[in-house]
């Protein structure tokens, strides 16, 4: 059965679909917990489900939001309207961030951040409010401005192509997928989106809603991976155990989870990208310099690029140590990849 966005599904049914269809033991042990209490979250109780449905969209995705969930269904607190609790601490913390966002996305001329800005889909939380020039109140949060910042700065790439043909490894509940939707859609070709199950989940829901919304022509296949050559303009959610079947693209986009991930699944997905990767596809990769990951020090240097990548541009990032690697593929091979990783900083503060 090939789902598409017309269509009406079992969320359960797909579920169970990218929970079977995704190999559990590669994930690395935080990701492996965090699967664990979404499960439990999302369909053990059932009015935590039926909130994500309609208002928390986010919730399970960022860290401190489902440190928040899980202490309230650990609690049993099981009103129908879940609401997540924010702390001073946190608002405050989250307010620090997104000016650091927002400064980061003043770089881009002509973006209209206001119209950009400010989810109604999902009811994500809410830290900030902008006033528009016209007095409208715009509410937001550093997540969402920093997922705006991302596609914008793929943006400025993925336009020299004609026909866009991209995989996001990792890609949340969808954010960053919706905001090219919405800044580039013409151009799209098709979407690969690779991540855990729940997360799947949520970005198929999201994504659904969003398209509706802003009536983009575009199809949404969540079964039948057999038809991933098959379907223009749409956008595939694969599981791990079947991205062995999706065709060549000329994009790939990474945002601070290959950080997260064990140097064995880091080996699995440049194995993918470099296997599927066109010549002069766009490679967009934004991970911290280091990270401890089950015991082991996940360093950028230490990435497994191979031998034909150009860099395109390498560059401090606004966040916290992170940093933003964006490489072209090249059919003869270079030293540019390796030299640059080499002489990349063991670590950077960013103000």
């Amino acid at each position: 059965m090939t789902i598409r966005d017309k269509n009406m599904v079992n969320l359960r049914e797909l579920y169970e679909y990218f929970k079977k269809n995704s190999l559990s033991t590669s994930l690395s042990s935080h990701w492996a917990h965090v699967e664990d209490i979404q499960l439990e979250m999302f369909f053990e109780d059932p009015s935590l489900f039926d909130s994500f449905l309609r208002r928390n969209i986010s919730v399970g995705i960022n860290d401190i939001s489902l440190g928040f969930a899980r202490d309230k269904w650990e609690k049993k607190n099981r009103s129908p309207e879940v609401v997540i609790p924010l702390s001073p601490e946190v608002i405050e913390n989250d307010f620090k961030s997104f000016r650091k966002a927002f400064k980061a996305l003043s770089l881009f001329e002509g973006c209209e951040y206001y119209r950009l800005l400010g989810s109604d889909i999902g009811g994500p939380y809410s830290t900030v409010q902008l006033s528009t020039s016209n007095n409208n109140i715009v509410k937001t949060n550093y997540h969402e401005a920093s997922l705006l910042y991302f596609a914008l700065r793929f943006r400025s790439y993925l336009l020299e192509n004609k026909s866009i043909r991209l995989v996001e490894i990792g890609g949340g509940f969808g954010g960053v997928i919706g905001n090219l939707l919405r800044l580039c859609s013409k151009k799209i070709s098709a979407i690969w989106l690779i991540d855990l199950p729940v997360n799947l989940l949520l970005s198929y829901v999201y994504l659904k809603a969003l398209i509706k919304k802003y009536d983009l022509s575009f199809n949404l296949i969540a079964f039948d991976m057999e038809e991933l050559k098959l379907v223009d303009r749409s956008i595939f959610f694969v599981p791990i155990d079947k991205v062995a079947q999706i065709p060549n693209f000329n994009a790939a986009v990474n945002t601070r989870s290959f950080m997260e991930m064990s140097s064995v699944a880091l080996e699995g997905y440049f194995s993918l990208i470099q296997d599927k990767m066109e010549i002069d596809g766009l490679f967009f990769n934004i991970n911290r310099l280091n990270k401890e990951s089950d015991s082991e020090e996940i360093r950028l240097k230490d990435y497994p690029y191979d031998s034909r990548w150009e860099i395109i541009e390498s560059t401090r990032s606004f966040q916290f140590n992170v940093w933003e690697l964006f490489a072209r593929r090249t059919k003869t091979p270079n030293n540019s990849m390796r030299y640059k990783l080499e002489n990349l900083p063991p670590f950077v503060y960013n103000t």
